[in-house]
């Protein structure tokens, strides 16, 4: 806008020249008015430059911003998919690890029914080796008995046998 006004400005001064082209004070004037411009065009056009260089340099940035933009919404959506995943697997998981706390417990109770049956069957054991020991006892007493009778009996049977020997 300013390179179009001043070429507007700089029109307007050479129309005017051409039509005072006899007043040689008003042309050095204006001669020295366009120099003025003239650097000012050239400024304006040296900073229009930079200002090009760096709408240039903003819009490369913004492409950069846009790509970044893109690789961290990417980024999101699989950290979003591997976080659902997770959770899926830790509902899965939580799920097994209620059923094995379930199984524990049944295999806790089923532990706790056998040791009980094995402490009855240790009572009855000892029980029955008690019996035994008590029947061994008795079965060993009636066997002294029996062999002491038995002796009791030979005695008397060579005690008979030499009085009828004798007789």
């Amino acid at each position: 806008e300013l390179i179009h006004k001043l070429q507007q400005e700089l029109f307007e001064w050479k129309k005017k020249s051409s039509e005072l082209d006899g007043v040689k004070q008003q042309k050095v004037e204006w001669q020295s008015e366009l120099e003025q411009m003239k650097q000012d065009v050239q400024e304006a056009s040296s900073h229009h430059k930079e200002l090009q260089d760096d709408i240039q340099l903003r819009e490369e940035e913004l492409v950069a911003l846009q790509g970044d933009v893109s690789f961290v919404r990417t980024e999101k959506e699989q950290r979003q998919s591997d976080y659902e995943d997770m959770l899926a697997q830790k509902e899965k998981l939580s799920d097994q690890l209620d059923d094995e706390r379930e199984a524990l417990s049944q295999m806790e109770h089923d532990r706790e029914e056998a040791l009980e049956t094995l402490e009855e069957a240790r009572v009855e054991r000892d029980n029955v080796a008690r019996e035994t020991e008590a029947a061994l006892a008795r079965s060993k007493s009636r066997e002294l008995e029996v062999k002491w009778q038995a002796e009791q009996t030979q005695e008397q049977t060579k005690e008979v046998s030499r009085k009828l020997r004798a007789d």
